[in-house]
C-alpha cells in the first residue's frame, strides 16, 4: 500500500517517520531546510524516551509520483487551496485522504445531516476551490492529538504521552470497512491510532481548547503551561471556551470536560509552543480561520453572541499582519 504524507512539517514528519521505521511504503511531501536534511541525512526523532535517526523517503515535488492509495495532509490549513489539484493528482479511483488539520475541517458538513448538511465553510475555502478540486467522499476525518517541534532542519523533537493519539472517523458516522482498514495501517506503521464513530466530537474536543490557548499565546507569547500558572485571568479562557461551547452544541456536539478542567489538562504540557505561537514567532500566517474564524462564521448562522471570540480573532489578524518576530522581534508596517 503506498501512502503519501504530503506536508513534512513537524506532525508530518513525525508520522512519516514512525511509517518509515515500520518499513511502510511511504513518500513525504515537503520543502525547505527541514526536507532537505531529511533527503540527505534521515531524521532524527527525539523524545524523552530516546532518540533516533529514521531512513526516509522525502520528495519536494509530486512530479512523476504514482498515485496513491493513502495521502495524509499535513499543511498549514491556509495552504490547502493552492496544493489542493496536485493532492487530487495523486489520487486514483479509490485513494482515500485524511487531513490532518488544526482547527475546523474544510469538509465538515459533508454528510453531516444536521441543519447545515452540505454547507461549505467560507472561512476555510472562500472560493470552493478544495472542495471543487477534492471530492470530500475520499476524506476520512481526522483528529491528531501530538505535540511535535521541528527543533533544527531533519530533527524533531515530540512528547510521546499516553494520550497522543490520531483518532480517525467516516463523514457519515459509519465504521466502514476503508476505515477500519486504514486503522489498521496505520497502527502496523507505528502510530497510535483509533476508529470513531463520530470523529466530529474528537475534532471539537481538541478545537475546544486551541480556540482559547492557540490565539492567547500567539499574542503573549507564553507556552501553554505558563499561560495556565502564571495568567492572572483564567475567566478569559473560560469565556471563550464558553461561546465556542454555544456554537457547538447548537451543530449537535456534547462536551464532556468543563473549561476548568480543560485548563487542567494543558498545564501538564510543559514547555510546549501551539502551533500558532510558533508561526508567530516564524514570521508565517496563522490558522486563525480554521481554528476561530470558522466557529465565528458558525456562529453568525446560529446568531450566537461571541465578544471575546471576536476580540481574540481581530487581535491576532491585526498582530499577524504586523508583526514578525523572525524579522524584527518589533511591530513593523508588512
Amino acid at each position: 500500500m503506498k501512502l503519501c504524507i504530503f506536508g513534512a512539517g513537524a506532525i508530518g514528519s513525525e508520522f512519516g517517520g514512525h511509517l518509515s521505521a515500520a518499513g511502510a511504503d511511504v513518500v513525504m511531501i515537503g520543502r525547505g531546510a527541514h526536507a532537505q536534511a531529511m533527503q540527505s541525512a534521515g531524521l532524527r526523532m527525539v523524545s524523552a524516551e530516546g532518540e533516533r535517526q529514521v531512513p526516509v523517503r522525502v520528495r519536494q515535488d509530486t512530479a512523476s509520483l504514482p498515485a496513491q492509495d493513502i495521502i495524509i495532509v499535513c499543511l498549514k490549513a491556509y495552504a490547502i487551496a493552492a496544493a489542493a489539484p496536485q493532492i487530487a493528482a495523486l489520487c486514483h479511483a479509490d485513494t482515500h485522504i485524511v487531513f490532518a488539520l488544526n482547527g475546523m475541517p474544510w469538509w465538515y458538513f459533508y454528510r453531516h445531516g444536521g441543519r447545515f448538511d452540505g454547507q461549505r465553510l467560507r472561512s476555510l475555502d472562500p472560493q470552493g476551490v478544495i472542495w471543487d478540486a477534492i471530492d470530500p467522499a475520499r476524506v476520512i476525518g481526522t483528529a491528531v492529538y501530538q505535540a511535535t517541534t521541528i527543533t533544527a532542519p531533519g530533527e524533531i523533537h515530540y512528547l510521546d504521552l499516553a494520550y497522543n493519539t490520531m483518532y480517525l472517523g467516516e463523514p457519515d458516522r459509519t465504521l466502514s470497512p476503508r476505515l477500519m482498514a486504514l486503522e489498521t495501517v496505520l497502527r502496523e506503521g507505528g502510530i497510535r491510532v483509533q476508529a470513531l464513530p463520530d470523529i466530529r466530537a474528537k475534532i471539537w474536543d481538541k478545537l475546544w481548547g486551541n480556540i482559547a490557548f492557540n490565539p492567547v499565546t500567539a499574542l503573549t507569547h507564553a507556552t501553554m503551561d505558563a499561560v495556565v500558572q502564571n495568567y492572572d485571568d483564567t475567566d478569559l479562557m473560560e469565556a471563550i471556551m464558553n461561546e465556542a461551547r454555544m456554537v457547538g452544541e447548537k451543530i449537535g456536539i456534547t462536551f464532556q470536560l468543563r473549561p476548568a478542567e480543560r485548563l487542567e489538562a494543558a498545564a501538564k504540557l510543559i514547555g510546549h509552543k501551539t502551533s500558532m505561537l510558533q508561526d508567530m514567532e516564524a514570521g508565517k500566517a496563522t490558522e486563525i480561520e480554521a481554528i476561530v474564524g470558522a466557529v465565528r462564521e458558525i456562529g453568525k448562522w446560529l446568531e450566537v453572541e461571541m465578544p471575546h471570540l471576536n476580540g481574540l480573532y481581530s487581535l491576532v489578524r491585526l498582530k499577524e499582519r504586523f508583526y514578525s518576530v523572525g524579522v524584527t522581534n518589533a511591530i513593523r508596517p508588512s
